[in-house]
């Protein structure tokens, strides 16, 4: 995700309108139209929760909560800009209860532990059977495309619909986590900021205050991985998302990104990421 150039100002954050779908009515039941918006807004949502746990956003927040009792080792010019936007605009974000109940409606992620959500439990299953098939064809040639094979299309499928039902209606919160993380990563990334922890990269950083105020570091290229490679597979969803709709004529208009070879490194690289002993899986 590339980040965001700095210099928009408002005179005074109006509290923004409510940009999260009804969570319990009528969610997983029945079936949903697989549209490529839904899932790339799937994606989207995905990329936040990986980095979520990173912990992108808290760490991102620790920060501004620092620079405003005057005790972050920042000099002013575009460090201090950054720092004071995202402050400012903190109004018009997904508040972290709200982000935790979008991750549980779209992805199970704490739907357990989370009132008035009826979380993705099919998710789990689902996304495993495509990882499981796509990984045992990864040494097979690839003369056929794998949308075009009957054991991937039938898992591909399924766990495209199940994400387009519990993604309906979040077009516009993935909008809002879009803007949310190139605020953060362009403000984790400054120069300036990095420099007073002596942090090499953004993802040092993370890992640094996470340790020294936030409970411990989470391991964020493991997080960023995750965010990645996952958003990957879902956007290869997303590409073939016509064809799964038998819209007429799609196979030969959709994109040509990520390809077949793209999805089967990313499949090796989630699991790679995700066999971990990590008590937040």
């Amino acid at each position: 995700m590339a980040t965001r150039i700095a210099g928009r100002r408002r005179a005074a954050p109006a509290r923004r309108p409510a940009v999260l779908p009804a969570f319990s009515i009528g969610i997983g039941q029945g079936t949903a139209p697989i549209l490529e918006d839904t899932l790339r807004a799937v994606q989207v949502i995905w990329f936040a929760a990986a980095l979520e746990y990173a912990p992108l956003f808290a760490v991102a927040d620790r920060l501004v909560e620092l620079f405003r009792g005057g005790v972050l080792p920042v000099r002013k010019g575009s460090a201090s800009a950054l720092l004071y936007e995202y402050w400012e605009e903190r109004d018009e974000r997904l508040s972290a209860v709200e982000r935790s109940r979008l991750y549980a409606r779209t992805f199970g992620i704490g739907g357990a532990l989370t009132p008035g959500v009826v979380p993705n439990r099919a998710l789990p299953e689902l996304w495993l059977a495509l990882v499981a098939t796509v990984h045992g064809t990864s040494q097979v040639p690839l003369r056929v495309p794998l949308i075009e094979r009957p054991e991937v299309r039938a898992t591909v499928r399924a766990l495209a619909g199940n994400l387009a039902r519990y993604g309906a209606g979040s077009a516009r919160a993935a909008a809002a986590l879009h803007e949310h993380i190139q605020q953060a990563l362009a403000l984790l990334a400054d120069p300036d900021v990095r420099r007073g922890y002596g942090a090499r990269d953004m993802w040092q950083l993370v890992d640094r205050i996470a340790a020294r105020d936030l409970g411990g570091a989470r391991n964020a290229g493991r997080y960023r991985a995750l965010a990645n490679s996952g958003s990957t597979i879902i956007g290869w969803l997303a590409r073939h998302s016509g064809t799964l709709a038998g819209a007429p004529g799609a196979a030969g208009a959709s994109r040509p990104y990520p390809t077949d070879a793209e999805l089967i490194a990313a499949i090796e690289a989630w699991l790679g990421a995700s066999t971990s002993d990590d008590d937040d899986d």
